[in-house]
């Protein structure tokens, strides 16, 4: 799993790339709220786009890599190992351990954890139990494609910038702070802290420098979309434009970068920015795709000039084990009455087996620290492609 320490080298560069539509064909409970709700429709399709990376000096391999990036809110607890066995017999001379799974946080997506609510609450839908197997079969079609059809070519990469997240916690008067907290309100007084409007670009080329593959990593949830509908959020809108521009052949992945309190929805010049998007005839979704679809081109365009061929990999797959935080006594004792609360009820209301799920997690954690220093395990990768550093964070 852990690779020797090895410098970085000159050596040719193969990429191989693939998209898979992990959209259901049956209505799925959705995830992202404290509520069930079951999908109603379909807004866009959810897909997986996968990018198989490979360096080679003459026929040696230097270095590996598969990138998967997902349309979905989380990567769960155990959907990354389930789906490297999954696959794992599939793609002979890949080291499995180089294959990770990224979200792209959307709120409209099917949940993946079974236990995250009731399962009478799933009705006639499919249950993520079922929905998992669905996903890996697709995901792994796509990745084997990419894998099998890795071919020479090249990479560029740049840095542009589009105002996508914005920080969505409200300070008032008392110095207290709200999520999403109301702005107008003669207490209010600022917006709380930082907003990270960097767009990183990676283009792939293939033997004719043509684009091949997109990767755009932006400081925002992909979140401007509720409802009930299933939803790839802004980067349906993302991907839409850039096959129009640049040919439906183009793989587009895309990540959020570490994010914080950003998020895709304004508390501030709302009414403003509403008028404008109605004035384009544009959607907020649109809108946010737009702008991050000229932010790719426009960096695109500079960095032509800089294709390379010889590109460093170096892929480095660690498991790190990291002091986890402690839970306070009045942390535990507020979480113990929620559970022992819904516990009791007779009839639970819609939100109480979200909110049980959490609340229990922070009284296991509570009563485990008592017995041992709590430890958090967490596999990360980190590569080097070029002048590019990719570090992953659960």
């Amino acid at each position: 799993m852990n690779n020797p320490e090895k410098p970085a080298s000159k050596a040719s560069l193969w990429i191989g790339v693939a998209t898979a539509d992990i959209t259901p064909d049956r209505p799925v409970p959705l995830t992202g709220y404290q509520a069930v709700r079951i999908s109603r429709g379909i807004l866009s399709r959810c897909t997986a786009n996968v990018l198989a990376l490979e360096s080679r000096e003459g026929d040696r391999v230097v270095d590996q890599a598969i990138l998967v990036s997902c349309d979905l809110c989380v990567i769960r607890p155990g959907i990354q190992e389930g789906f490297r066995k999954h696959v794992a017999g599939r793609l002979p001379g890949f080291d499995i351990h180089k294959l990770f799974l990224a979200a792209t946080h959307t709120h409209t997506a099917p949940e993946i954890l079974q236990e995250r609510y009731d399962e009478k609450d799933y009705g006639d839908a499919m249950q993520p139990k079922e929905y998992v197997p669905f996903m890996y079969q697709r995901m792994a079609q796509a990745v084997v494609k990419a894998w099998e059809g890795r071919a020479a070519g090249s990479a560029a990469w740049g840095l542009g910038h589009a105002v996508v997240g914005c920080n969505r916690r409200a300070v008032y008067a008392d110095g207290s702070g709200k999520m999403y907290g109301e702005t107008n309100d003669s207490k209010f007084r600022r917006i709380e802290g930082y907003e990270d409007h960097t767009v990183d670009v990676l283009c792939f080329y293939d033997p004719q420098k043509r684009l091949k593959a997109a990767a755009i990593t932006l400081a925002c949830p992909s979140q401007s979309v509720g409802g009930d509908k299933l939803s790839a959020d802004f980067w349906h809108d993302v991907r839409r434009l850039l096959h129009e521009r640049h040919g439906e052949g183009l793989c587009v992945l895309g990540f959020c970068a570490p994010a914080g309190d950003q998020a895709p929805n304004r508390l501030i010049r709302k009414s403003s920015e509403g008028r404008r998007d109605r004035f384009r005839g544009l959607t907020q979704t649109q809108e946010l795709g737009r702008r991050i679809a000229d932010a790719f081109d426009d960096v695109a365009r500079v960095v032509a000039r800089d294709v390379r061929t010889d590109v460093p990999l170096v892929h480095l797959v660690r498991q790190v084990d990291l002091p986890a935080r402690i839970i306070s006594d009045a942390e535990y004792a507020k979480s113990k009455e929620q559970c022992d609360a819904i516990d009791a009820k007779k009839v639970r209301a819609k939100t109480d087996a979200w909110y049980r799920h959490f609340h229990g997690l922070v009284v296991e954690r509570y009563e485990a620290q008592k017995k041992a220093a709590p430890v958090f395990s967490m596999e990360m990768h980190v590569i080097r492609l070029g002048d590019v550093a990719i570090a992953t964070n659960p």
